[in-house]
């Protein structure tokens, strides 16, 4: 099953060359390759603590993006429940539900990393109230190849 929150736009959003021109600090020598220019996803996969409770943790999630993307951190985001398959299912943690949330590029991923680590009101109560559904957490940042 797969949830769509502002998307297909993720790779192309309206609007997008405005907030990557905010958020350009691109020097010469950058070490990611310009990557402050490319688009950044953070990727989460976990169980949820209660089975049933993908239609809460959904609200949870999305209230919680949409007060980053009213920030202007974030374009998009995307859920995920994972579809169990015997040839696919091969070397990757026995996790349920995979979440992807889409930066404007890397710049934008460190700001709103410090924004959530800062644990100010309202975020906070929001990424608790995210957090407190979840178990067996992972999470990864990525840049776009090119």
């Amino acid at each position: 099953m797969i949830h769509l929150r502002n998307w297909p736009d993720c790779y192309e959003p309206e609007g997008l060359s405005a907030s990557i021109t905010a958020y350009t600090t691109n020097t010469p020598g950058d070490s990611m390759n310009n990557a402050s220019l490319q688009l950044c996803s953070m990727f989460g996969a976990f169980n949820l603590r209660d089975p049933e409770g993908l239609a809460s943790f959904q609200e949870a999630f999305d209230a919680f993006c949409e007060h980053l993307k009213s920030k202007g951190y974030l374009h998009s985001w995307r859920l995920w429940q994972r579809t169990p398959h015997e040839g696919y299912d091969s070397g990757f943690p026995d996790l349920a539900i995979l979440l992807e949330m889409c930066f404007h590029n890397h710049q934008a991923s460190l700001d709103c990393w410090d924004y959530v680590e800062a644990g100010t009101a309202p975020l906070n109560t929001l990424h608790v109230a995210m957090n407190r559904q979840i178990q067996e957490a992972m999470f990864a940042l990525y840049h776009e190849i090119g």
